[in-house]
C-alpha cells in the first residue's frame, strides 16, 4: 500500500508550510532515509526523509506551496501502484475546505511579472483575482476588452483552452489549516500594477512577520519615534531661491526628500495585496496634482469665477477627507469580522461612501439650484481654504508627530482624532456657506423691497403728475373758447391747430376699472408716446381691486419698465410694440404683458440672462420682486419667448369674495 508524505509539525506553533523543493521527483527509487523534500516554516528550512524504500509514485503539493500541518505532499510506494481514496485515511469535507482551495489558488497564481515588453498590461481587478485561481498567465494574453483591456472572458477563455493538468488529490485528502496566527488577514486590495512593477509572493517567517506586525498595527497601541531635524540650511535655500523668483513651500522640499529616499532604498517602496508583495517602479506622488485638477474641473466646467471655484474646492476637499476618514474607522472597527475578505470591504465603501454623499447631495442639491452663484469674495474664499487646511493639518498630524498637543499616541486615538477634526471643519464649512446663503438672501429681500419703493414712488409722481395735466387740460379748452372769438380767421384757426395738437398727447389717460393701474398705464403710455413706441391695452383693472397698491405697482411698474427698456433699442419704430392684457380666466386672474424683440436671449439654470452689459445695480431684480409678489397672492409667473415676442404671464387666484362680486 503506498506511503503518504504529509506535512509535519515541527513545533508548537507552526501551522503551516511552503514546499521549497523537491529532492526526489515522480517516478525516482526512494530508500528509507532519503531526503524527498525541504519545507520552510515561520523558523527554519529542514528536510523531510522517506521512512521506507519504493518509488515516488505522485507529487501533490508543488514548489511554492502553501500546505497545513498534516496536509497531503505526496504518495512513495512500489512501482506500478495506483493511489486512489482507498490508500489513504478519510477527513471530512468540512475540515478540510476552508485552506484547500485558498492553498491551491496560491501556489497555482503566476508569477508573471506586471508588464511584457516594457508595457503597462490593462486587467480588470476581476479578471486578475478570476487568473490567480485558474492559474492563467494572464501576461500573454491579448484583451478583448475596452481599449485591449483583458477582462473576464479572456481568462475563462484562456483556461478552457489550455491543456488539462493532472487531476489534484482529492480535497478531503488534506487536513485544514488552523485559524490564522492572530486571526487578522490581510486585506485584498486588488491594487493595479503599473510599468515596471514586480510582485513577489510572502513566504515562511518574512510572512509571519508581515502579519504579527500587521496585527499589531492594527490591535495594539503604537509607539511613535519622532526625530528633530535641523532645517536652517533648508530654509536658507529656500530663501534664496524666493529671491530669484522661484516660490517653494517647506513641503515641496519634505516631498522631493521622501521622493529620493525611495528612490535610494526601493525595499521601501512597496504596496501590500493579500500576501502578495507589489515592488512599485515609480515614485508617485499625486495628492497635489488631484487637488489642482479638482479646482480645475470646478473653475472649468461650472461656470463659476475663480472665488468661487475655490470656495467650492475646499467644501469639496474637506468633505471628501472627512468621509475617506470616516469610512476607514469603520472598516478598521469590523474587518477582523470577515478575515480581510474582499466583498465585504467593497460592499462596506460603497455603503458608507453613497450613504454620505446621497446625504450631502440631499443637504445641497436643493440649495444649488436655488443659488447657483454664492458671489464669494477673494476674502471670503480665503476663509473657507484656511479651514480646510487647517482641519486637514490638524486631523493628519499625528501620523507626523507624537509630540504636538493635538497628537493622539494610540491607533484608536488618531483615528478618532482625524474623523472628529475633519468633522469639525465640514460642519464650519457649510455653517459658513449657509451664513453666505443668507447674506445673499437678504441682499435680495433689500434689493426687491427698493424696487418696490421705487415703483410706489413712480406711481406717487406720476399721480400727482397727471392731476396736473388734466387741469392744465381744462384751462386749455377755456382757452380754446377765447382763442376761436380772433377775428382773423386765418390765423384763429392757426392757433387752434397748434393748441390742439400739443395737448392730444396729454389725452391718453386709461380707464381700466382700477384707479392705481389706470394712474400707471397713462404714465407709460406717456414714456412710450415721447420714445416712439406703440403701447395696446386691453385690461379690465377691476379684477385686480383685491390687491394692495404697492403690489399692482410692482408687477406691473416693473414689467413695462423691462418691456419699454428693450423696445427702445430697435431702430425701426413699426417694430417698437408692446401689448398689455388684464383678464379673468376660471376664477384667476392672468395679466399678460408682451413686447417684440429682436436681438438672441440666452438662457441659464431655467433663467434669462440680462441683456444689459453692465451687471451692477438692481437689474434683474424685477423679475424676482414681480415673482415675489405673485407667490404672495399664491400665484406663479412664467416666461417664455416666442417668434421675436417676448412674454411674461403673471397668474393670480382670485379671492372667493372677488369671485363671488
Amino acid at each position: 500500500m503506498a506511503y503518504e508524505v504529509l506535512m509535519p509539525q515541527l513545533g508548537l506553533t507552526m501551522e503551516e508550510g511552503t514546499v521549497s523543493q523537491w529532492i526526489k521527483h515522480e517516478g525516482d527509487a526512494v530508500k528509507a532515509g532519503d531526503v524527498v523534500v525541504e519545507i520552510t516554516t515561520d523558523k527554519l528550512t529542514n528536510e523531510i526523509t522517506s521512512e521506507q524504500d519504493g518509488v515516488l509514485l505522485k507529487i501533490v503539493a508543488q514548489e511554492g506551496e502553501d500546505v497545513p500541518v498534516k496536509g497531503l505532499l505526496a504518495y512513495i510506494g512500489q512501482p506500478g501502484e495506483q493511489v486512489g481514496e482507498t490508500t489513504a485515511p478519510a477527513v471530512s469535507a468540512a475540515s478540510a475546505a476552508p485552506s484547500a482551495e485558498p492553498a491551491a489558488a496560491l501556489a497555482s497564481a503566476p508569477a508573471a511579472s506586471p508588464a511584457a515588453g516594457g508595457k503597462r498590461i490593462r486587467i480588470s481587478p476581476l479578471a486578475r483575482k478570476i487568473a490567480g485561481q485558474m492559474g492563467v498567465d494572464y501576461t500573454v494574453l491579448t484583451g478583448t476588452g475596452p481599449s485591449g483591456r483583458i477582462v473576464k472572458r479572456d481568462i475563462l477563455a484562456a483556461a478552457e483552452s489550455a491543456p488539462k493538468a493532472a487531476a489534484p488529490a482529492p480535497a478531503d485528502r488534506k487536513i485544514a489549516a488552523p485559524a490564522a496566527v492572530s486571526g487578522t488577514a490581510f486585506p485584498v486590495k486588488n491594487l493595479e500594477l503599473m510599468e515596471g512593477d514586480t510582485v513577489e509572493k510572502l513566504t515562511g517567517m518574512r510572512k509571519v512577520v508581515a502579519q504579527r506586525m500587521y496585527t499589531s498595527a492594527v490591535e495594539i497601541p503604537t509607539v511613535t519615534q519622532t526625530v528633530k531635524v535641523d532645517v536652517t540650511a533648508l530654509l536658507a535655500f529656500r530663501k534664496k531661491l524666493k529671491e530669484e523668483g522661484h516660490a517653494f513651500s517647506v513641503n515641496d522640499f519634505v516631498l522631493k526628500a521622501v521622493a529620493k529616499a525611495l528612490r535610494q532604498h526601493p525595499e521601501m517602496l512597496v504596496s501590500l495585496d493579500g500576501e502578495q508583495v507589489i515592488h512599485r517602479a515609480h515614485v508617485n506622488l499625486g495628492m497635489g496634482v488631484a487637488l489642482a485638477l479638482m479646482y480645475g474641473v470646478l473653475l472649468l466646467c461650472c461656470n463659476i469665477s475663480p472665488a468661487e471655484a475655490g470656495f467650492y474646492w475646499a467644501a469639496a476637499f474637506i468633505c471628501a477627507e472627512f468621509m475617506a476618514s470616516l469610512e476607514w474607522q469603520i472598516y478598521c472597527s469590523v474587518m477582523g469580522l470577515f478575515g480581510g475578505a474582499l466583498w465585504p470591504s467593497v460592499l462596506m465603501m460603497a455603503v458608507v461612501y453613497g450613504g454620505l454623499f446621497a446625504l450631502y447631495y440631499q443637504m445641497e442639491g436643493r440649495k444649488l439650484r436655488r443659488f447657483a452663484h454664492l458671489n464669494v469674495s477673494r476674502k471670503e474664499m480665503c476663509s473657507v481654504v484656511a479651514i480646510a487646511v487647517g482641519a486637514f493639518l490638524i486631523s493628519n498630524i499625528s501620523y507626523a508627530s507624537t509630540e504636538t498637543p493635538f497628537s493622539g499616541r494610540l491607533s484608536a486615538e488618531i483615528f478618532y482624532i482625524r474623523t472628529l477634526v475633519d468633522f469639525a471643519g465640514l460642519v464650519m464649512i457649510y455653517s459658513h456657506q449657509d451664513h453666505l446663503r443668507e447674506l445673499q438672501l437678504s441682499r435680495e429681500v433689500d434689493a426687491i423691497q427698493k424696487m418696490l419703493s421705487l415703483q410706489y414712488e413712480q406711481y406717487k409722481q406720476s399721480k400727482e403728475s397727471i392731476e396736473l395735466i388734466n387741469r392744465k387740460y381744462h384751462d386749455l379748452k377755456h382757452q380754446l373758447n377765447i382763442i376761436r372769438m380772433e377775428p382773423d380767421s386765418a390765423r384763429r384757426e392757426q392757433y387752434l391747430q397748434e393748441l390742439e395738437s400739443g395737448i392730444q398727447q396729454y389725452d391718453n389717460q386709461q380707464k381700466t376699472g382700477n384707479a392705481v393701474l389706470d394712474i400707471l398705464l397713462t404714465a407709460k403710455q406717456m414714456v412710450c408716446r415721447q420714445c416712439g413706441i406703440t403701447m395696446t391695452v386691453v385690461a379690465d383693472g377691476a379684477q385686480l381691486n383685491f390687491m394692495d397698491t404697492m403690489d399692482i405697482c410692482s408687477i406691473f411698474g416693473n414689467a413695462l419698465d423691462n418691456a419699454i427698456e428693450s423696445v427702445s433699442k430697435l431702430a425701426e419704430p413699426d417694430k417698437r410694440l408692446i401689448r398689455v392684457a388684464v383678464y379673468k380666466n376660471s376664477g384667476c386672474v392672468m395679466v399678460r404683458v408682451e413686447n417684440y424683440f429682436e436681438s438672441p436671449i440666452e438662457k441659464r439654470n431655467g433663467e434669462y440672462l440680462t441683456t444689459k452689459k453692465d451687471h451692477q445695480g438692481y437689474h434683474g431684480y424685477g423679475i424676482k420682486s414681480i415673482r415675489a409678489t405673485a407667490q404672495k397672492y399664491g400665484g406663479s409667473i412664467s416666461v417664455s419667448v416666442k417668434d421675436h415676442w417676448f412674454e411674461l404671464d403673471v397668474l393670480l387666484p382670485q379671492p372667493q369674495t372677488a369671485v363671488g362680486q
